[in-house]
């Protein structure tokens, strides 16, 4: 238990009580930990929410290459300390960037990041704003296909107003299939169509990597309903393979 700046070992705690547990390497902020003989029946706490999401990024580049695995590693570990901080690599570029809450948040971080990784040299870029892309009003709907043209998908984008699915802008006859950090939601309104849940996890991780980039400057994009309105999924598994599905474009 923690006493100030004192530390004192001891043998169980009491509920009601703060305890530091130490040795938990795989532990995940916002995780719950129950004994293995109760994890049947334990119900897990509510996940974290934050009220805002990072605002601010820098690149980190190290001054030599060789040094980059060690970086990496160290830039994962202030991640799992700090949930406000995240950590993505550009596939374009294949540089990394660290985002935050402002300035001040990344200058603290970047000072760990030098204790880190052992003495490893890099160089920070100055920060730079992150922007949100969005829509102002519900689309049309619009139809797209998998690049095997076998399997076809129609879906209408609205703006969310407010957090959902509890703010109420979810239909009844919508089910929630999905909702990212961003408060993008991707709702099921189709009538029992065949084959369509077996492409449910495919469509999600699609919905997913598409939120990411937006279409105006490869933003994320933030408080939209995506609706799946009509699906047509082939009959045969081999023409409905994840890859087609996740990945299936405007036509």
């Amino acid at each position: 238990m923690y006493m100030g700046f004192y530390r004192e070992a001891v043998p169980k705690i009491p509920a009601g009580n703060i305890a530091a547990l130490e040795g938990l390497e795989s532990a995940r902020a916002g995780e719950t930990l129950v004994d293995a003989t109760n994890k049947d029946a334990m119900t897990p706490f509510e996940r974290l929410k934050y009220v805002s999401e990072p605002i601010a990024t820098v690149v980190v580049e190290p001054r030599n290459p060789e040094d980059l695995s060690s970086l990496v590693k160290a830039m994962q570990r202030l991640a799992l300390e700090d949930p406000n901080i995240t950590i993505t690599m550009s596939e374009r570029t294949g540089e990394y960037s660290l985002s935050g809450m402002g300035e001040l948040h990344l200058e603290i971080a970047t000072t760990f990041l030098k204790d880190y990784s052992g003495g490893v040299k890099f160089a920070v870029s100055k920060p730079a704003a992150d922007y949100r892309e969005g829509v102002t009003e519900r689309g049309s709907i619009v139809s797209a296909k998998s690049l095997n043209k076998k399997n076809s998908f129609q879906l209408q984008v609205r703006p969310l107003k407010s957090k959902a699915p509890e703010s109420g802008e979810v239909d009844e006859s919508e089910i929630v299939w999905a909702q990212d950090e961003r408060r993008n939601t991707l709702v099921d309104s189709t009538k029992n169509t065949d084959y369509l849940a077996e492409v449910r996890d495919p469509i999600v991780s699609g919905f997913r990597w598409a939120c990411k980039t937006g279409p105006l400057c490869e933003q994320p994009l933030t408080n939209i309903k995506v609706r799946l309105v009509n699906v047509q999924i082939h009959e045969d598994p081999a023409e409905r393979e994840p890859t087609q599905i996740a990945r299936a474009c405007p036509c």
